[in-house]
């Protein structure tokens, strides 16, 4: 929320005096990401599903990660508080199970990622310095550490879009998820996938009752940021923050379920962990096939 009221703040004091400088840029900054289509083995063709562990499965970005594994998985979510925080519904024949456990200490959870085919981050939270590096890092560390040391072969974490921002902007909240991504490449190498999104919109619960509607401020910055001339301005220090398209929430738990099921960037040889931004994630998708 702090990110996006931010981002808000900056699109609209900065828009008009940089929509006249980006009509001379270049379309796009990146060559397009593209994964091998990959098909996964469905609920109805399989009497053993795989088991998927996400690790921060009951708030806003995990619950609609664990409903779109359970399109293929067996998932067990691992949280402090157990169940989710808004009303859960998978909408798919996967069993989801909500479990207590501390990712800063393995024996809560350890009897649980046995069998795993693949763990997911997606811890993270706002506040001191101090606060978000323990939380954004630390703890995801933690849970990688665990993962990689009971035998689980894959790992997806949902990390930040990597914005040009003075380094005391939020130091804590990006240093922390950098720190996951560096452990990630010793551990797991290419067998890891980084998301790295902007603000993610949809509908996040304050509880049972209480809904925000993200949609609102993301789906149309997304329509107008996705467009062509507004490429190559993300880059640009500080002001670049206010131009870096938003992610649905859907779309994160599309292309975590995509990297889990083992997609990969076409001709990527190399051992380095797999990072996607947003152009990376729906492309990702777009190419990765589900059978029914």
């Amino acid at each position: 929320l702090i990110l996006a009221d931010r981002t808000v703040m900056s699109f609209n004091r900065l828009l008009p005096a940089s929509a006249r400088a980006v009509s001379a840029l270049p379309q796009s900054r990146y060559a397009l990401v593209r994964s091998l289509s990959t098909s996964v083995v469905s609920s109805q063709e399989s009497l053993n599903r795989p088991k998927a562990v996400v690790f921060g499965g009951n708030g806003y970005v995990g619950t609609n990660i664990c409903a779109e594994l359970a399109k293929v998985y067996d998932v067990v979510s691992i949280s402090r508080s157990g169940n989710p925080v808004g009303p859960f519904k998978s909408g798919s024949q996967g069993k989801v199970t909500f479990q207590k456990g501390d990712a800063l200490q393995p024996d809560t959870y350890r009897e649980h990622l046995s069998g795993a085919d693949v763990a997911v981050a997606c811890i993270g939270g706002f506040g001191a310095n101090d606060f978000m590096r323990k939380i954004c890092g630390d703890t995801n560390i933690q849970a990688a550490r665990a993962a990689k040391a009971a035998g689980v072969p894959r790992f997806v974490f949902v990390s930040a879009h990597q914005y040009s921002l003075p380094p005391v902007v939020l130091q804590g909240y990006f240093e922390g998820k950098r720190a996951v991504e560096a452990e990630l490449q010793s551990l797991y190498g290419r067998n890891a996938t980084v998301l790295q999104p902007g603000f993610v919109y949809g509908t996040r619960y304050v509880n049972k009752y209480m809904a925000v509607p993200l949609s609102i401020i993301g789906a149309p910055m997304r329509s107008i940021l996705e467009k062509p001339g507004f490429r190559f301005v993300d880059v640009l220090p500080v002001v670049g923050t206010a131009f870096v398209p938003p992610v649905s929430v859907s779309t994160v738990a599309k292309a975590t379920l995509a990297a889990a099921s083992g997609a990969r960037i076409e001709d990527d040889a190399s051992d380095k962990i797999v990072k996607l931004d947003w152009q990376g994630m729906k492309s990702i998708i777009a190419n990765t096939k589900i059978r029914s």
